[in-house]
């Protein structure tokens, strides 16, 4: 019963990181942050080209994915892109490629 209670929580999530990923602002965000993994979210809605308003929703979204990480003050990106979460985004990179 665990192992299916578990199973249910680890699709759950890989649901919320993908519905996360399945924006191409969202994709465009994180392709600043892997350049700059300290970014202000000032710095990374200028260089998106995309509002602060916008971006900093765009922002709580993968944090909540767990896809990045905020620092604590909320206004700088900690770390970047989450380890685990790059490898599902080389995989659906890789999955693109073969069509």
């Amino acid at each position: 019963m665990e192992t299916k209670t578990g199973d249910k929580i680890i699709k759950r999530k890989l649901v919320q990181i993908l519905k996360a990923l399945a924006n191409e602002k969202r994709l465009k965000l994180l392709d600043v942050i892997k350049k700059n993994p300290e970014a202000s979210i000032c710095e990374i809605s200028r260089v998106a080209n995309i509002n602060y308003k916008t971006t900093s929703a765009y922002l709580r979204k993968l944090a909540a994915a767990g896809i990045i990480i905020f620092s604590a003050n909320k206004s700088r990106i900690r770390g970047g892109v989450n380890k685990n979460v790059k490898e599902v985004i080389r995989a659906i990179q890789l999955f693109d490629r073969r069509k």
